[in-house]
């Protein structure tokens, strides 16, 4: 292997390391541990102490038996909203819908970095923001939980972002 091919792999390889989710267990305890939800084998877990069903794998990906597969989508909040009610229509047991806040906020893994949520439960979940049905006042605007940053933002309804459904309650 020639000098520089050996240098470029190197790279790579250190710069796909900084990618990689990190954890610290040090700073404070598990937010969202395994043992905190039960895998239904069907693609959703449910999340014990709310009760909620999750899917495990953001719309646009698939469920192939250990892993999320493909691209997720990024919608806008009304294509969120269609993409929940074809997704019910579609699977009639559940009752799946867009999670209002402080249901998407149980997901999120406050030991963890891009993303901060549970990857053993929820895999290949992008380091982004995903959609709420949670309204910002009276206002346009609605909710979404960043997987990067923990954060919670009002965003226009016409941006696009992730979205991950959920059912219960």
């Amino acid at each position: 292997m020639s000098y520089r091919m050996t240098v470029l792999l190197l790279l790579f390889f250190t710069v796909a390391q900084t990618w990689a989710q990190q954890c610290d267990q040090r700073t404070r305890p598990l937010s969202s541990p395994n043992d905190g939800f039960y895998i239904n084998g069907d693609g959703t877990v449910t999340h014990i102490d709310s009760g909620l069903t999750w899917m495990r794998c953001p719309v646009g990906q698939h469920w192939d038996g250990k892993t999320c597969t493909g691209q997720a989508r990024q919608l806008t909040w009304a294509e969120a909203m269609r993409e929940a009610d074809q997704y019910r229509r579609r699977n009639h047991h559940g009752q799946w819908r867009v999670p209002r806040l402080p249901e998407l906020a149980l997901i999120i893994e406050r030991q963890c970095l891009e993303p901060k949520i549970n990857l053993s439960i929820f895999p290949n979940t992008p380091s982004a923001p995903f959609w709420t049905a949670t309204q910002r006042g009276k206002s346009e605007q609605f909710y979404t939980v960043d997987f990067e940053q923990h954060g919670m933002q009002a965003q226009a309804q016409q941006q696009r972002f992730y979205l991950r459904l959920v059912s219960g309650r």
